[in-house]
């Protein structure tokens, strides 16, 4: 991750938000950053003591801890949010003892996903246009990959629209202009 992969917008709340870090962007206030940057000495001293102790993102090391918690007999899928679509590919070619499901975690790249091999998907969009999620991956599945291409193409604007701030307050909202629930945040 370089920094010309992060950026920054000012979310609905007139917070921070700091997108490219991970699937959902990290969202704090203006007078949380400040304190957090002022201790930027700290925070690079405690990662640097610390690094035998801590995780570092790494694809390739999440590729192959998942090769081996697959060989778990109650692990039969993953749901797999980290936008990589080379690794639908990849773990169908190094997993081969049992059926593996793979589902997207991402709605904007379902399809994308789907063509790498994944199965399937775990969606947010589902909640607001359940059947145009479930036609396009009956399309998919039916071999009409144009139309599963045109619904793809439908859905862009909502998929984006949805995940503008941290899951789940534009899909409880979208929802509540639906009718489908209260506006209320836990």
């Amino acid at each position: 991750m370089s920094s010309k992969d992060i950026t920054f917008k000012i979310g609905n709340k007139k917070n921070v938000c700091v997108y490219g870090l991970q699937r959902f962007p990290v969202t704090l206030y203006a007078d949380q950053w400040l304190e957090l940057l002022k201790n930027t000495p700290q925070l690079l001293t405690f990662i640097n003591e610390n690094k035998k102790n801590l995780t570092f993102k790494d694809e390739n090391d999440a590729n192959e801890t998942i090769e081996m918690l697959s060989e778990h007999e109650n692990i039969i899928g993953i749901k797999d949010a980290s936008n990589d679509l080379s690794r639908p590919t990849y773990l169908k070619k190094y997993i081969k003892h049992k059926k593996f499901y793979q589902l997207s975690g991402e709605d904007a790249t379902q399809l994308a996903f789907l063509a790498q091999g994944g199965d399937g998907v775990i969606s947010v969009t589902a909640n607001i246009a359940p059947k145009k999620v479930a036609d396009l991956h009956k399309s998919w599945f039916a071999g009409d990959v144009l139309q599963a291409m045109k619904i793809d193409r439908e859905l862009f604007s909502l998929n984006n629209a949805l995940f503008l701030e941290a899951n789940p307050c534009p899909v409880k909202y979208a929802a509540f202009k639906l009718g489908i629930c209260n506006y209320e945040l836990r």
